[in-house]
């Protein structure tokens, strides 16, 4: 074949073949997209085994699509829903493993931090929260709380009240501010010193009057004040309480205990 011929049988091969691969491109985009939103569909008619098929499709043939971990993700939430916690585990950690820098890896992080906590695997759910710090680093104070909150559940005072205490000094969200308050007075209530207790509550109360806190920490001063023998304060404050606090019933269940104590038949 003469060099012409071949320089233009070259520049017809070119352009075919990428062109092929754009359509081959497209394609797989489009299946990718297809099959998710068909997904998405099943799903939301609550049929969970059709759309987990359609998932796992996805998730295991388009991988370099970011309709993947979406799915990965889906199929977590799936075999959760289904109380599968077994196979929502093994899913959540083949979304971190497979798509590591996604946007749905640090979800999955999280709700594997969840589902320990909730099975009392609260060491597990701290490396899970810690872990997850790294990817959503614009979370990093609720996840931190959440840690604390591990502690809390685990009786481990002393180290609830430092993660804590982290948080009071740095944070700039007044909601959070007013929460880590409040919980480090739960941890001093918990741990039987009830003058810090009640110094906690109260600085919740006058700094965050305005916070939905300030009436949890009203109610846990007036019990902090019943258990330590203050009866008389307890019950004012538990009177106060009455008409603003959510759970009414508690509040008069604390009322009459206290009446009994201070007027026993």
């Amino acid at each position: 074949m003469s060099a012409p011929h071949r320089h233009i049988r070259k520049t017809l091969i070119l352009p075919a073949i990428l062109w092929a691969i754009v359509l081959l491109w497209g394609c797989g985009k489009d299946s990718a997209l297809d099959r998710y939103s068909r997904a998405e569909a099943l799903y939301g008619e609550g049929r969970y085994s059709e759309a987990e098929a359609e998932y796992a499709h996805v998730a295991k043939n388009f991988q370099l699509s970011p309709y993947a971990p979406k799915s990965q993700l889906r199929l977590a939430s799936i075999y959760s829903l289904l109380k599968e916690n077994k196979k929502a585990r093994d899913a959540y950690y083949a979304l971190c493993y497979t798509f590591p820098k996604s946007p749905e890896a640090a979800l999955a992080r999280k709700a594997l931090a969840r589902g320990y906590s909730e099975a009392g695997a609260h060491r597990d759910a701290i490396e899970e929260y810690q872990r997850a710090v790294d990817l959503a680093p614009e979370e990093k104070e609720r996840l931190q709380f959440l840690v604390a909150m591990e502690y809390l559940m685990m009786g481990d005072l002393k180290q609830t009240r430092a993660e804590l205490s982290v948080l009071i000094k740095t944070t700039q969200d007044k909601n959070l501010l007013a929460e880590a308050l409040y919980q480090t007075a739960n941890a001093y209530y918990l741990e039987g010193d009830m003058k810090k207790a009640i110094e906690s509550y109260d600085e919740v109360i006058a700094r965050h009057r305005e916070s939905q806190w300030a009436l949890d920490a009203e109610f846990g001063k007036a019990k902090t004040l019943e258990d330590s023998g203050r009866l008389d304060e307890a019950l004012k404050m538990f009177k106060s309480l009455r008409i603003s606090y959510s759970d009414k019933s508690a509040v008069a269940l604390r009322i009459s205990s206290i009446q009994k104590r201070l007027n026993p038949q």
